[in-house]
Formats: C-alpha cells, structure tokens, sequence
C-alpha cells in the first residue's frame, strides 16, 4: 500500500485488477477506496490527499491515522508490481473460497 503513496502511476496496473475487499486490512480496504476516489478526480496520491479524502469521509481515524500513512510510506521496501497485485489477489481468492467453505460446511450441518 505504501507504494501507490510514493508512486501513483501504478495506479491504472492496479485498479483494473484489485478491488477495496481484496485487502486483507480494514485499514488498507478504506485507504484502497480512499485511493479510488482521487483516482477518479484525477488527483494526485500521497499522504495529504489520500488522508484529506481519509478525513472527508470520516474514514482517517479507522484507517489508522496520518501516521499510519506516513509508516506505510516510510517502512515501504520496494514498488507495485505484477508480484505484490498478484499476491494480494492470491490471498483474497484465498479468503474467499475459505469463507465460501465456512459457509457450506454451516449449511450442511443445519
């Protein structure tokens, strides 16, 4: 997450591809969406305007907080690539068929 923070260009790799509920993080799930509304804007992402939008949902505090974006930033080791996307959607998928799982196991024993 950190790195679409320092380099916004990633973005149009990445939008097509990942959706808020991929994040694993209620944190990066509201900074994702955050994202997604400047992206729209055709405004710029970095930690003013990502927590700008954050503050004018009512989202910065549940996303951790300027300083939880300002970590992200500074604790990020490397850029968005095709790895990290297909990481993050790997364990989504993940997620989900394990959610579906749960679900399907409840029903049977009903």
């Amino acid at each position: 997450m950190g790195g679409l923070l320092i380099n916004g260009d990633k973005w149009e790799d990445i939008a097509p591809r990942l959706v808020a509920t991929d994040f694993y993080l209620s944190q990066h799930r509201l900074i994702f969406q955050a994202l997604s509304v400047l992206a729209v804007k055709g405004d710029p992402f970095d930690i003013v305007t990502v927590s700008e939008q954050l503050e004018a949902t009512g989202d910065l505090e549940d996303a951790g907080g300027l300083a939880y974006l300002a970590n992200l930033v500074q604790d990020c080791i490397g850029t968005i690539n095709e790895a990290w996307i297909e990481i993050v959607r790997d364990k989504s998928i993940r997620r989900q068929l394990l959610k579906a799982g749960v679900r399907i196991a409840e029903k049977a024993n009903v």
